[in-house]
């Protein structure tokens, strides 16, 4: 389909060539083009949102509408409009978004979906303020190593040079700093609910473990080792002798099945147990990325200002990242979407500078974290054996720790609070200035002395 977002990718980067050769230099030129017809191949292989197959197929009646109609449209008047173009309401309301999938059933048959509801939209005069048609999301997440490294229980990070874990700790001991524990919402795939480091990590009601599950999945047995590893970093799991004790609170979603408006569903969820007691959370842990501006999402996130978004930058083959910065021709949502509480974080290697497998842009990337070989707490063989994982998303989980730490010292901290403690307590380097904003690096000590000496 000529409108997506996928295929406005390469017709994107068709236009940048032209500019290069008109504009640049020779030399220039001549790379930008060595990267359309040389890579765009290995680039769809490695990324398939990108691929022609799921262009074709993305909505191949397999499609979701979200949409915000004007405040005083009936009930009546949504149903009749699903039902003209063939789509089944799932649910009303979420974040003011009305929500139905494709019926399969009585589907459009040579019809483009986007033309027809433009069409019943315009001839109808139905009042709306936005809308998306939205295919199935094929997330863009790091892959966990099987590398094998013995360390020790409670063990610290090897980067604690850069995070300065070491003297955290001993300034939370010379303060006696107590810490109340809260929630962290892990947007991911499944978790291992019986993971003896996740079983105790688990918020329970009504002795079920709290969680939120796609409604494209029938259980929550599908469980991946990416959102295992991601929901024990996040959590702090490694280091809860030191810095208090935090509960996941799991939402589901699975790559190549879920759709992004699962995830506006499952913050809605989370957000009625937080007014009815159930539960507390102040941040959001989103490791993954899309190219889908959906504004379901984009309204949700803002419209959620008491809560803290750290998401993911996302992760590209580094043979040709800087290339494709330079040019700002990748579009990676929620990466980009300039929201006040939201923080977008990248990957940095054991030597303080910013990972080759992360994305970087002094435009959108606030912060830096580990995101090479960092030991997750999903064990192998036997206790002293882990795995290592690698990736924006693993980055994207330690500063979300680090946040809901600082929320966990006092839980009348404000986002904004939270955020100037996390960037003004960064390392600055300025071999990063111009990757990262300010050339920020995370320091865990430096974030707690700020909220400490602040309040």
């Amino acid at each position: 389909m000529k409108n997506l977002k996928a295929k406005l990718f390469f017709i994107n980067l068709k236009k940048h060539c032209f500019y290069a050769l008109k504009s640049r230099s020779f030399i220039f030129s001549f790379l930008v083009f060595f990267l359309f017809y040389f890579c765009q191949d290995s680039f769809k292989s490695k990324y398939p949102i990108f691929s022609d197959s799921f262009i074709s197929q993305s909505l191949n009646y397999d499609a979701r509408l979200t949409i915000k109609f004007a405040k005083d449209v009936t009930k009546k008047v949504k149903d009749d409009f699903f039902a003209k173009i063939s789509f089944s309401p799932i649910v009303y309301d979420i974040f003011g978004y009305d929500i139905a999938e494709y019926n399969k059933e009585s589907h459009i048959v040579g019809s483009d979906i986007k033309i027809v509801v433009d069409n019943i939209l315009k001839g109808s005069n139905i009042k709306f303020i936005k809308y998306n048609i939205e295919a199935r999301f094929y997330g863009l997440h790091n892959a966990v190593e099987n590398t094998q490294n013995n360390i020790i229980h409670n063990d610290i990070y090897k980067e604690d040079r850069f995070l300065k874990i070491r003297q955290a700790v001993n300034f939370i001991k010379q303060n006696k700093i107590k810490f109340k524990k809260q929630g962290i919402v892990v947007v991911d795939s499944a978790p291992d609910f019986t993971h003896p480091n996740l079983e105790n990590r688990l918020k329970h009601h009504n002795n079920k473990p709290i969680h939120w599950l796609s409604r494209s999945l029938k259980s929550n047995k599908v469980v991946d080792i990416h959102g295992t590893s991601i929901s024990c970093l996040a959590s702090g799991y490694r280091y809860k002798k030191w810095f208090g004790d935090s509960y996941i609170l799991p939402l589901i979603i699975n790559f190549g099945k879920s759709y992004l408006s699962d995830i506006a569903i499952g913050l809605k969820y989370f957000n009625k147990l937080e007014k009815d007691g159930i539960i507390k959370f102040s941040v959001v842990n989103m490791s993954f990325i899309s190219n889908a501006d959906l504004s379901i999402l984009y309204d949700a996130i803002k419209s959620m200002n008491n809560k803290l978004f750290v998401v993911a930058a996302g992760n590209v083959f580094g043979e040709v990242r800087g290339i494709l910065d330079s040019l700002d021709i990748i579009n990676v949502y929620p990466a980009k979407w300039q929201l006040k509480n939201k923080i977008t974080v990248g990957a940095m290697n054991s030597f303080g500078l910013v990972s080759n497998i992360s994305l970087i842009s002094k435009h959108f990337v606030d912060i830096i974290a580990p995101g090479e070989n960092v030991e997750s707490c999903i064990p192998l063989s036997n206790e002293s054996l882990y795995e290592k994982i690698a990736g924006t998303s693993a980055s994207t989980a330690i500063v979300s720790w680090v946040a809901n730490m600082l929320f966990s010292m006092n839980s009348k901290l404000s986002v904004n609070e939270v955020k100037t403690a996390l960037f003004l307590g960064a390392k600055k380097n300025k071999y990063l200035s111009n990757m990262v904003k300010e050339g920020r690096v995370l320091n865990v000590c430096n974030s707690l002395k700020y909220i400490r000496l602040a309040k």
